[in-house]
C-alpha cells in the first residue's frame, strides 16, 4: 500500500474513532476517499430493522431531490439492495455496456464503475452498505477495491461503537429515570408506613392499656375463658406493637447513611448473647463465638444484624435439648481470585426445607408456624436489607431436623 493511502486510512480511522455524529463523519470520510480514488458518487445505506428496508444515511454526487427519491431501498433492489441481501461485495464494471439490471440506477447517474461493500456488524450481521462510483473510468484496480474495503470495515466498526455507546447512554438514562421513580415510590411507601404506624400506635396503646386494666381490676369477676380471651388480646397487641416497630426499622434502612468503621464482631455478638441469657435465664445454651472477628461495617447496623440472627438462633433452639449456637468466619475465593471473609451464625435448631431458603429473607415469609415459634417475619428481611446496603450478600443453608446456618459477606 502506498504511503498516501496508508496516511488516508490512518486519518479516516482517527476521525471515525473520535466522532459521535454518524452521518457527518461518514460524509467527511467518504469525501476523502472519493478525492483519492477519483470517484464522483458514494452512498451509505443503513438497515432499518423496523421498516425491513435500507435507508439512505449519507450520500454525495447526486442532487438532493434524487437522494430523497432513493431514501428507501428494498432488499434485492439495485446493487446496494443485493449486496445487503447477500452480504457480499459487488464490483460492477463497464456499466455503460453491461446487461446487469442491478446497475440501471447508478447507470442513470453516469456512473461507469461501481463498488458496493456490505457493512458487517457483530455476529456477521449486515448493518448497511457503503459504495463508491466513478464516471471517469470503467474499472477499479485491486488496490482501489482494497482501499474501499478497508474504509468500509472502519465505518462498520465506528457504527457499531456509536450504536453501542448510544444504547449504553439510553440504558443509563432509563436507569436514572427508573431510579428517580423508584426513589419517589420508596419515599411514598416510607411515608405511608410511617403514617399508618403512627395512626395505629395510639389505638393499639389504648387497647393494650384497657385490656391490662380489665385483667388487674376485674380478674376475679371473669371466668377462665374470659381471662383467656383477655390474655390473647394483650399478646396480640404486643405482637402488633413489635410488628410496627419492625416495619419502621425496615423502612428507615434505605434513608440511613452508611458509616463504615472497623467493627469488633466478637465483642458485638458476645454482648448480644449476654443480653439473651439475661432475658431468658432458665435456658441453657452453648454459645461459641470465634475470637478476633472484625469487619469493616456500620457498627449500629451490624448490631441489628446480629441481634436478629442471634435472636433467631436463640428462639429456634428453644425446643432443642443441648442448644448450641456458633458465630464465626470462613474464607471463600471470589470470582476474581481473591479471598474474602464470610461471617456465619449457626444453630442446631429444627432447620428448614432447603427448597425455601431464598424465601426466608422476604418480609412476612415464615418457615415455621407461630404456634411453633413466635415472630413477626421481618427480622431476616432487615438483615438482608442491611447486608445489601453493605454491597454484600446473605444466604442460608439447612436441613429439616439438622439446624440452620446464615452466611453473609460485607462487600
Amino acid at each position: 500500500m502506498s504511503l498516501n493511502r496508508f496516511e488516508l486510512l490512518t486519518a479516516t480511522a482517527g476521525e471515525l474513532l473520535q466522532s459521535t455524529e454518524l452521518q457527518k463523519v461518514v460524509e467527511s470520510v467518504c469525501d476523502k476517499v472519493m478525492e483519492h480514488l477519483e470517484c464522483h458518487v458514494f452512498f451509505n445505506f443503513l438497515i432499518d430493522e423496523q421498516a425491513g428496508k435500507l435507508r439512505l444515511n449519507a450520500s454525495a454526487g447526486v442532487p438532493e431531490e434524487e437522494a430523497r427519491r432513493i431514501e428507501w431501498l428494498d432488499f434485492g433492489v439495485a446493487v446496494c439492495g443485493c449486496a445487503a441481501r447477500d452480504a457480499q461485495r459487488i464490483v460492477a464494471e463497464h456499466i455503460p455496456t453491461s446487461p446487469d439490471e442491478r446497475t440501471e440506477l447508478v447507470k442513470s447517474y453516469g456512473v461507469k464503475a461501481y463498488c458496493c461493500h456490505p457493512l458487517i456488524g457483530p455476529g456477521g450481521k449486515v448493518i448497511g452498505t457503503l459504495s463508491f462510483g466513478t464516471m471517469s473510468r470503467e474499472t477499479f484496480s485491486e488496490s482501489d477495491v482494497a482501499l474501499m474495503k478497508a474504509v468500509s470495515d472502519q465505518v462498520s466498526t465506528a457504527m457499531v461503537r456509536m450504536r453501542n455507546e448510544r444504547d449504553v447512554l439510553k440504558l443509563s438514562e432509563d436507569m436514572a429515570a427508573r431510579n428517580v421513580e423508584l426513589e419517589e415510590v420508596n419515599l411514598e411507601l416510607e411515608a405511608f408506613i410511617y403514617s399508618v404506624s403512627h395512626d395505629l400506635r395510639a389505638p393499639l396503646r389504648t387497647m393494650s392499656s384497657f385490656a391490662g386494666f380489665l385483667g388487674e381490676d376485674y380478674s376475679e369477676r371473669l371466668d377462665d375463658q374470659a381471662r383467656d380471651y383477655l390474655s390473647r388480646i394483650i399478646r396480640s397487641s404486643a405482637k402488633m406493637s413489635r410488628l410496627i416497630e419492625d416495619l419502621l426499622d425496615l423502612s428507615s434502612l434505605s434513608r440511613r447513611e452508611l458509616r463504615r468503621a472497623e467493627t469488633d464482631i466478637t465483642a458485638l455478638a458476645s454482648s448480644i448473647a449476654s443480653a439473651l441469657r439475661e432475658d431468658d435465664p432458665e435456658r441453657t445454651v452453648e454459645v461459641l463465638i470465634e475470637e478476633g472477628l472484625t469487619a469493616s461495617s456500620d457498627p449500629s447496623l451490624m448490631e441489628s444484624v446480629f441481634s436478629n440472627l442471634l435472636g433467631n438462633a436463640w428462639k429456634f433452639t428453644s425446643k432443642t435439648p443441648n442448644g448450641r449456637i456458633e458465630v464465626g468466619m470462613i474464607r471463600e475465593i471470589s470470582p476474581i481470585g481473591l479471598t474474602r471473609p464470610v461471617y456465619f451464625v449457626k444453630d442446631n435448631g429444627p432447620g428448614f426445607d432447603p427448597r425455601y431458603a431464598e424465601k426466608m429473607f422476604q418480609p412476612f415469609h415464615r418457615l415455621h408456624t407461630e404456634n411453633e415459634f413466635e415472630g413477626t417475619g421481618i427480622g431476616l428481611a432487615i438483615v438482608e436489607r442491611i447486608i445489601r446496603r453493605h454491597n454484600g450478600r446473605v444466604w442460608a443453608e439447612g436441613e429439616v431436623g439438622k439446624g440452620a446456618t446464615v452466611y453473609f459477606t460485607l462487600g
